[in-house]
Order: structure tokens, then C-alpha cells, then sequence
């Protein structure tokens, strides 16, 4: 019975420690570029694949960052603000966080969580088209 317990442990150790590399995967680092590549679902509490309408064409520049939020500056595209009813073009900087309904329905999650989630980092911010 050990022996067979043994692959199933270290399977789901591989697992877990996948599952936080994957996290770890976009960089938070200033200097760094990141495009939003997927959405948080409230409704369905899972991060969904994709945008919302307005949200994937821009390409941020980490600015800075502390333990809970970090600021962007728009590098290139454009960006439709949900809640402001606004769409931005580059230049604009601003500070990101996770969400308090996030944060909510996602207790114990380390900060950032959502935020290293929806963003992926890339090399550059070149225009899309």
C-alpha cells in the first residue's frame, strides 16, 4: 500500500507547486509589460479565458508596486474602464488591486491573486492589430 500511495503524493505535490508557478508566471516587477488575458467571473467565481468587451487590446508598463496594489501605465492600445464608462488611450497610469468582491469570495488568497491572474506578462508592448 505504501508504495502505490508514494506516485499519488508526489503527483499532487507536482501539482500544487504547477499550480503556483503558473501563478507566479507574470511579473510584477517594474520594468515589466503585462496585457489582460483573462477575467474574473463573480458569478461563477472562476477566471474566465478572455476579456470583457474593451479590455484586451492595451498593454500596461509596471510602474510600481507594493503588498496590495500595483500601478500601470498604458502603453499602448485602447481600454474600456467598466467603471468609469470611459475609454482611455496610452499614457494614462493607474493603480490596480483585487477587487473587495474578489477578495471576498476568495478568503486567505494572497494579495495580488486576481490582479497576477488576468494579467499575463509579455516582452513588449507592441500596438495590435
Amino acid at each position: 500500500m505504501q508504495g502505490t500511495l508514494l506516485p499519488t503524493v508526489l503527483a499532487l505535490s507536482a501539482f500544487a507547486i504547477g499550480a503556483d508557478a503558473a501563478q507566479a508566471d507574470t511579473d510584477l516587477v517594474p520594468g515589466t509589460y503585462l496585457r489582460q488575458t483573462k477575467r474574473w467571473d463573480p458569478d461563477l467565481r472562476r477566471f474566465m479565458n478572455g476579456t470583457s468587451p474593451g479590455e484586451g487590446e492595451a498593454c500596461f508598463l509596471v510602474v510600481s508596486r507594493d503588498e496590495t496594489e500595483v500601478t500601470l501605465r498604458q502603453v499602448s492600445g485602447d481600454f474600456y474602464e467598466w467603471w468609469s464608462g470611459n475609454t482611455i488611450g496610452p499614457g494614462r497610469e493607474d493603480v490596480w488591486f483585487d477587487s473587495d468582491e474578489f477578495k471576498a469570495q476568495n478568503p486567505g488568497k494572497p494579495a495580488l491573486t486576481q490582479i497576477r491572474t488576468i494579467f499575463e506578462t509579455v516582452q513588449s508592448c507592441q500596438p495590435t492589430s
